[in-house]
């Protein structure tokens, strides 16, 4: 029976902070301690973020449900969650579950947790390879924003089909990754709707560059060391710069572009990036 447990409640705010601050933070507590059991209960399809855990419990809250302006737990699932992941790690524990993680961002507690210690995901050789068999030695992730929450910060399908056109011209496939339902483009593969969180880590770690609006999924690509050329909201450049890019992964923050650049506009700085960074 193990004696000194780590268990790891789930973190139910968005993808970038989990990534950014979360992940970090436990990965800091488990660093710092010697654990012999890790149990992690986090949302189905994100298990290779926590890649430090022994054992999962899946959970499965929805993307667009939230408590309003609260980045946290949300109340509705909180009660059915707690039971269930402390009844199941009360089965395993005995007198040795010493340390439980619970806290999550709030609106009102938007600062960094102390003692992070960062993860950069990788690929195996296996992984890269059926990557570049799949989509070509020279491929271009496209992430694709569908969601119903901030529908005003959702670029047209239509722009992500011609960006998808550019990419093509430029020597790359396009890949488009994103959730929700399937868009038809014309050019490039379709994985919209697909793929998990842990999918998508091996396909940006294989790809040549990432390109599109500001998503945790992008926040992802920064963790994989992936080139990234992205858009949205200034107060967010810094955060892309510098804050949340612990492993100074290349970026193009579009400076003047808002949520709702010219698709002119994304080709123009594409094109000068790619040559300025030799991909």
């Amino acid at each position: 029976m193990p004696k000194k447990i780590l268990c790891i409640s789930p973190f139910s705010g968005e993808l970038g902070w989990e990534i950014v601050n979360y992940i970090p933070y436990v990965n800091g507590i488990r660093r710092a301690h010697k654990f012999d059991l890790i149990f992690a209960c986090v949302r189905s399809g994100r298990e290779r973020l926590y890649s430090f855990a022994n054992r999962f419990m899946l959970t499965n809250l929805e993307d667009d449900v939230k408590v309003s302006g609260n980045f946290g737990p949300m109340n509705k699932y909180r009660n059915r969650i707690q039971v269930s992941f402390e009844n199941r790690v009360g089965k395993m524990r005995g007198r040795g579950w010493e340390c439980t993680v619970s806290r999550n961002m709030t609106k009102h507690d938007r600062g960094m947790f102390p003692g992070r210690k960062f993860i950069c995901y990788k690929a195996s050789k296996e992984e890269m390879d059926l990557c570049h068999t799949q989509y070509g030695e020279k491929y271009a992730v496209i992430l694709v924003r569908t969601r119903r929450n901030g529908r005003g910060k959702n670029w047209p399908i239509a722009n992500f089909d011609r960006l998808g056109t550019a990419v093509e011209s430029f020597g790359f496939t396009p890949v488009y990754v994103g959730s929700g339902s399937k868009h038809k483009f014309s050019c490039g593969i379709n994985l919209l709707g697909g793929t998990t969180v842990s999918d998508v880590i091996p396909i940006l770690c294989g790809a040549s560059f990432a390109v599109g609006g500001s998503t945790g999924t992008m926040h992802l690509s920064s963790m994989c060391k992936t080139p990234h050329i992205v858009w949205g909201n200034k107060r967010l450049i810094k955060r892309y710069r510098k804050d949340w890019n612990p492993h100074r992964t290349k970026v193009c923050f579009l400076p003047d572009s808002g949520w709702h650049p010219s698709v002119g506009y994304v080709v123009s700085e594409l094109s000068k990036f790619l040559k300025l960074w030799e991909i």
